[in-house]
């Protein structure tokens, strides 16, 4: 627990009943969380890797992978709030707050293979990497379009 989590109060009651709904709307959807515990190597060593999280690019259907759980405050252990849905391997990233991109890479997701970016809001948490993001395929020479959504704002940004 980060010394932020201990500072701050929580309704644990609205987040089980939020955590309910967005479970019962999907179900369904193979679900990938950046803290779930991790997998080890031979030598009994995490691999950095969440266990059985790799995504599956290939695989038919849908994907929901938590890429960050934090907030605004500094956590070494979540990244910015954000998650990407891989629909028959269309990567579609909602949000890019901090660690975003680190932590496609260590479920598998190379962040050049996003291809839709959408912010929810423009709030700093939740838009921190986009311009590491924009300047990784730039330097990359990526070709292919990406597209971005977003309020108000969000065409000045690209």
């Amino acid at each position: 627990m980060s010394i932020y989590n201990k500072l701050m109060k929580f309704n644990p009651v609205r987040r089980n009943i939020l955590a309910g709904i967005a479970g019962g709307a999907l179900s369904g959807v193979s679900t990938i969380a950046m803290n779930q515990a991790h997998a080890t190597n031979g030598n009994g060593g995490s691999t950095g890797l969440p266990a059985n999280a790799l995504a599956d690019l290939e695989k038919k259907g849908m994907q929901l992978i938590i890429t960050g759980s934090g907030s605004a405050l500094p956590d070494p252990l979540r990244g910015g709030a954000s998650c990407a849905v891989v629909v028959d391997g269309t990567v579609l990233q909602f949000d890019c707050g901090r660690r975003v991109l680190e932590n496609l890479m260590l479920v598998g997701i190379n962040p050049m293979k996003i291809d839709h970016m959408f912010f929810t809001h423009l709030h700093f948490d939740h838009i921190s990497e986009y311009d590491y993001y924009a300047i990784t395929n730039w330097i990359a020479g990526r070709q292919d379009t990406f597209y971005v959504y977003g309020p108000g704002g969000t065409e000045s940004m690209s």
